[in-house]
Order: structure tokens, then C-alpha cells, then sequence
């Protein structure tokens, strides 16, 4: 009867360590829905294209999906050029650039964002 019992214990404690040393389910990322590839937009702006006499010290862009902040960065050009280098601050998805400098009087600044503007997830560049 104690050699009955042994192996039954042998047996069930064998049993443990396969159940709990195999591995049970694959690990996978969750399936699930299509792959995203719309490009991401510029949403809002300010201050308003064509503003006259604007005097604030920044300007802002509010995307519609999350970007990649390194290709925003290089993906803005300011004429004419300003002297030393503006700060970018992030809220979400709005983007806040303070110049370095007062801007100068009578002086039309053009700000371009290019297309190379990237979204976080799968990379889509802006269409315009």
C-alpha cells in the first residue's frame, strides 16, 4: 500500500512540473483591425494664414493623429532665417514653436511644414 501511494504521488507531482514548466498558449501581439494608412493632417494652425502684425513669440500646429516628433522637427522651415534655435514643446498632438528671437517689424515670415512630417504608428507621411 506505501509503494501504491508513492507512485500515485510521484505520478501527480510529475504531472505538476509538465503543466507548469510547458508552455501553454503562443505568445503573439492581439490581432486586429486593418493596417492604418491614412497620412496624417494639420487640423488647426495659429496664428491664422495671411495674420498681419502678429507679435506673439510662438506659433502652433495641431495634428490629427500622433506624429513623429524628429520629422516634425526637421520637416520646418522658417524664412527669412531667425537667429539661434527655436524650442518645440509638445501637448498631445499640438505642437508649440517659441522663437528665439522678437520677430522684426514689418517683415513677412513664411512658415512651411513639409511633407516629410511622419505618423507615429506605421510612418504614413503627409499628403500636403
Amino acid at each position: 500500500m506505501v509503494k501504491q501511494t508513492k507512485k500515485i504521488i510521484l505520478s501527480a507531482l510529475l504531472l505538476f512540473v509538465i503543466l507548469f514548466t510547458s508552455d501553454c498558449a503562443n505568445q503573439l501581439p492581439p490581432g486586429g483591425g486593418e493596417v492604418d494608412k491614412i497620412p496624417p493632417e494639420i487640423i488647426s494652425v495659429y496664428p491664422a494664414d495671411g495674420a498681419l502684425n502678429f507679435s506673439d513669440d510662438y506659433f502652433e500646429l495641431e495634428f490629427s493623429e500622433y506624429v513623429d516628433k524628429r520629422s516634425v522637427k526637421e520637416a520646418i522651415f522658417i524664412s527669412p532665417a531667425l537667429e539661434g534655435n527655436t524650442d518645440i514643446s509638445w501637448t498631445g498632438k499640438t505642437l508649440t514653436v517659441t522663437f528665439p528671437e522678437k520677430l522684426r517689424e514689418n517683415t513677412t515670415y513664411n512658415i512651411t511644414i513639409g511633407t516629410d512630417v511622419a505618423d507615429f504608428n506605421n510612418r504614413n507621411k503627409m499628403s500636403q
